[in-house]
């Protein structure tokens, strides 16, 4: 059974520079896969959302490869490749060799990513 998403969400259709996008997170991380496997997902007219408790600009599904994000947040490279980074990882944590070292210059890494080791 999928998961449950944010109330509002709606299917996003990916924009073209996401496909650059991905392609930087790739060469950072040394991973690589089809982004076409990688279902999108918008919660409009929001800066972030809730989902499960929790506050969030962009969201990232294990096993269905899905990613939402807030509508204000859709252009924002650094959080839609943060995204990009946790599909290409296949993991919802934020381990610092890739997030911090490998692709901090493309990623973005709040407080409590960075707290992850």
């Amino acid at each position: 059974m999928p998961p449950e998403l944010p109330a509002t969400a709606q299917p996003l259709v990916a924009l073209s520079i996401y496909e650059t996008w991905w392609r930087a997170t790739e060469q950072c991380s040394g991973l690589s896969a089809n982004m076409s496997r990688v279902r999108w997902f918008v919660v409009p007219e929001s800066d972030s959302f809730t989902y499960q408790g929790g506050r969030y600009d962009g969201y990232w599904w294990d096993e269905v490869h899905w990613i939402t994000l807030a509508s204000a947040k859709v252009q924002t490279g650094e959080i839609v490749r943060h995204e990009m980074l946790h599909d290409l990882l296949g993991r919802g944590d934020h381990p610092a060799e890739f997030f911090q070292r490998r692709c901090g210059s493309v990623v973005y890494c709040n407080q409590d990513c960075r707290a992850d080791e």
